[in-house]
């Protein structure tokens, strides 16, 4: 059975990009939201659970519902903007820099849940030199400061030309 959230207000687009969905929408649905503490779901492992209404999710589950949200918008926008009328199946997500294994293993599962099918995680330091790097002719070696609500995490990146094409090579993550 397919779950979603009725009422959530959508994510809008503008211009070329899928924009984020308002939060001042959002607050009303807050109060439908309980976080609850850890529990044993299938007797080996414990993991917190998010109770909406009457039902309760795991956090995959809520992240699949925004996953699954942004590539529905997305499909949209496409065949609206340009008349391709074909699934997303492929995304390119970023996370923390400090995400542990689990935590990525979650995004990755939450991502399959919403029908990616081809998922490549990359550091949020690290797409922000990426972005920068391959239009900077300039700057061979780049440095980001990824300064967040509890961690600083530092990336060192060098764009390299191969075959005539920009390329960005990771040097360093802190």
């Amino acid at each position: 059975q397919e779950v979603t959230l009725e009422g959530l207000p959508s994510a809008s687009t503008s211009g070329n990009a899928v924009s984020s969905i308002d939060e001042n929408k959002i607050i009303p649905f807050l109060d439908l939201i309980t976080y609850k503490e850890l529990k044993t779901k299938d007797g080996k492992e414990k993991k917190p659970y998010i109770k909406i209404g009457l039902r309760e999710y795991t956090p995959e589950e809520v992240y699949s519902f925004l996953i699954r949200k942004v590539k529905e918008d997305t499909e949209h926008y496409l065949q609206e903007e340009y008349g391709i009328d074909e699934p997303v199946t492929a995304a390119t997500i970023t996370v923390p820099a400090d995400f542990n294994s689990n935590k990525r293993h979650g995004t990755m599962e939450a991502a399959k849940k919403a029908g990616i099918e081809k998922i490549e995680l990359i550091s949020e330091p690290t797409a922000a030199c990426i972005s920068y790097g391959i239009e900077s002719e300039s700057e061979p070696l780049i440095v980001v400061f990824d300064i967040g609500a509890g961690t600083t995490d530092v990336t060192l990146g060098q764009v390299v030309q191969i075959d005539g094409k920009p390329q960005f090579d990771q040097l360093h993550t802190k």
